[in-house]
């Protein structure tokens, strides 16, 4: 059965972008309608250390990704953890920003 609000963070440079806490934000209204929990996804290497500031912006949970590989954004290694992260926890809903990352992800 599916469960849940995942948000799917960006980040660059080590940086959460901002568009990451704005949908976080989004997923909260929704989530407080639904009986759901906002988990978001983080995605980079040696990031770990944000997951805080993503719990203060609403998430109750975080998912980190750790890998050198996905240090800076390319396309099939983000997609790949992501698509692994969907398969294994089967949300409810997966957000995903209207960025360039985003809009290159998403599909």
């Amino acid at each position: 059965m599916s469960k849940d609000i995942y948000v799917v963070v960006e980040q660059r440079s080590g940086t959460i972008q901002k568009v990451s806490i704005e949908l976080i934000g989004e997923a909260c209204k929704l989530a407080a309608d639904s009986d759901e929990q906002v988990i978001a996804v983080l995605l980079g290497h040696n990031i770990s250390d944000k997951a805080e500031m993503l719990i203060h912006y609403g998430a109750a949970k975080v998912l980190v990704i750790d890998h050198p590989v996905l240090e800076n954004y390319t396309t099939e290694p983000y997609v790949k953890a992501v698509v692994k992260v969907i398969q294994d926890c089967d949300p409810n809903i997966v957000l995903f920003g209207a960025s360039s990352i985003g809009r290159d992800m998403a599909p």
